[in-house]
């Protein structure tokens, strides 16, 4: 079948040049093998983890072992230990659950973009599913780096680059920053020591920063934030 409107990412795939991406996984799956299913990258992109733009274009699929990984262009196959357990559909694609989709990521994700996946995926099934995933995941040698990415979560975030900052400040031996946290100075001098990503809401007179250091006074006194304001002894 040939047409202009027409797109073949795969050996035996057209699809329509308007095709989503869950268009895109369901085709290349039917002709690859009848238990395939998304995983890693793709699995993730499905979910809504936040995934590089850059690991996008090559689809990750895999069969349960002991199946043979299917080879093809266009197509990063792997041979899974998997559970059907683990297997659910997303938008009508066969794909791995997120907790186990998110195990998958670390052997492709760098640690920080790792902790940036996990808190997302810790405000949809909760830290329990993610660590209960790790724990009796097939591969061992990914059990360090999926404890080091749990130890780092961060519900609090709000976005992937905040979290791969918080990951790179903590893993650099810094201390553990506190994020999104309203800052105020309304007293003069009660506010944090250190604070680095400050930022405004357009929406607010807030401001909001992450926090890196100890508190000058107690806890009560990182409320609310005065536009404009600094911390005591800034410049």
């Amino acid at each position: 079948m040939r047409a202009r409107d027409l797109e073949a990412p795969s050996r035996g795939v057209r699809l329509h040049h308007e095709h989503t991406y869950a268009d895109k996984c369901r085709s290349t799956l039917e002709v690859l093998h009848p238990r395939a299913f998304a995983s890693g990258t793709t699995a993730a992109v499905l979910h809504g983890l936040p995934i590089p733009a850059t690991l996008r274009d090559r689809l990750e699929l895999a069969v349960p072992a002991p199946a043979r990984a299917v080879r093809r262009v266009g197509v990063k196959a792997r041979s899974l230990r998997i559970d059907e357990r683990e297997l659910t559909n997303v938008g009508g694609v066969r794909v791995t659950t997120l907790s186990r989709t998110w195990c998958e990521l670390a052997r492709t994700l760098t640690l920080p973009q790792l902790v940036a996946a996990a808190d997302v995926a810790v405000r949809l099934v909760g830290v329990d599913r993610l660590e209960r995933a790790a724990t009796y995941h097939p591969d061992r040698r990914l059990h360090a780096r999926l404890a080091t990415a749990l130890d780092l979560v961060d519900a609090a975030s709000e976005s992937p680059k905040e979290s791969e900052l918080r990951a790179l400040i903590v893993l650099a031996g810094l201390p553990r920053p506190r994020v999104n946290v309203e800052v105020r100075d309304e007293r003069g001098g009660s506010s944090p020591a250190w604070i680095c990503c400050s930022r405004s809401s357009a929406r607010s007179s807030s401001t909001r920063a992450t926090i890196i250091g100890p508190t000058c006074d107690s806890g009560d006194a990182i409320a609310r934030a005065r536009p404009n304001s600094r911390p005591s002894g800034s410049t």
